[in-house]
């Protein structure tokens, strides 16, 4: 059975997943609840890898390496979740598998990399959340770690979202 998008914007995926209007995103959830398989194997020919995703018996199958950190884990299925949107729907064929040796070719990301990521990043931390974050009271402004801790992600990835967004946190 396929499962049917309601839409292909990561800003607004989360919302019609019956995910809480608040973070964290729960990205396994959504993953489950668009027929996305879990593949919980770990073999030495998968050493170096972030994580993968494929088709299998009609399937998407995502792999994530299970030795990274949570928030590594989060961002690379949210990666691996855009790769299946943006990539897969329409090429059964197509297989990800997402290291930096791959996601690299000559020193810069190659198109299908960015766009996942960028995808990853907005389902993460999708602007409307963000921004209703930053506006509770406290008695000090939100700050990148404060953020990224609440939505569960690197203070890296929260850094650039933010820049992108043109948004700033004290």
């Amino acid at each position: 059975m396929d499962y049917v998008l309601p839409t292909k914007d990561p800003e607004q995926l989360y919302l019609h997943q019956g995910s809480c209007a608040f973070p964290p995103v729960d990205v396994e959830g959504l993953a489950r609840a668009m027929g996305i398989v879990f593949d919980n194997n770990f073999s030495l020919s998968r050493f170096g890898y972030s994580g993968e995703i494929r088709w299998q018996e009609n399937r998407p199958v995502v792999w994530i390496n299970p030795g990274d950190s949570l928030v590594r884990k989060r961002f690379t299925l949210a990666h691996e979740i855009g790769h299946y949107i943006l990539h897969m729907l329409d090429d059964r064929d197509a297989v990800f598998k997402d290291d930096v040796k791959i996601m690299r070719r000559g020193g810069e990301w190659t198109s299908k990399e960015m766009q996942a990521n960028r995808f990853a990043a907005s389902l993460l931390m999708p602007k409307a959340l963000l921004v209703a974050e930053m506006q509770k009271p406290r008695f000090w402004g939100p700050t990148t770690a404060h953020l990224a801790e609440r939505f569960q992600v690197s203070e890296e990835s929260m850094g650039y979202r933010l820049s992108n967004l043109g948004l700033k946190a004290s």
